[in-house]
């Protein structure tokens, strides 16, 4: 298990990969995240500290997938282009997304890319 400690502000990085790797367990799920799922397996944390309402966790990933389909459908639109993704936090949405075609750059503080390499294959 990975022991990570952030910053306050950087914590907040937790609440949207938590709500969607807890939907993505559901048996109706609003958006499949398997990378959340994965990520939040290995990550040593007290998610339950967060104490996120079950409204903030389902309005997280009805978000993520209204712009997961947003981002789909530019892209079936504008072929040959160039995502960046800034404040990415630990979404993996280019893996959702799952297009080759898309050179796909996801953007952070340090502290959170270097997190981010922890887990190979977000984004």
């Amino acid at each position: 298990m990975e022991k990570i400690v952030l910053t306050e502000e950087k914590e907040t990085m937790l609440i949207p990969l938590f709500a969607k790797a807890k939907e993505s367990e559901k048996k109706h799920p609003v958006i499949i995240d398997k990378k959340a799922v994965e990520i939040i397996n290995q990550i040593d944390y007290d998610f339950t500290s967060l104490k996120i309402p079950e409204k903030t966790k389902l309005m997280m990933c009805l978000r993520a997938k209204l712009i997961d389909n947003f981002v789909r459908d530019f892209f079936l639109k504008n072929d040959k282009s160039i995502a960046l993704h800034l404040g990415c936090g630990l979404d993996s949405r280019s893996d959702r997304i799952d297009n080759s075609d898309v050179d796909w750059y996801d953007v952070d503080f340090e502290e959170v890319i270097d997190i981010r390499k922890h887990f190979p294959g977000n984004g």
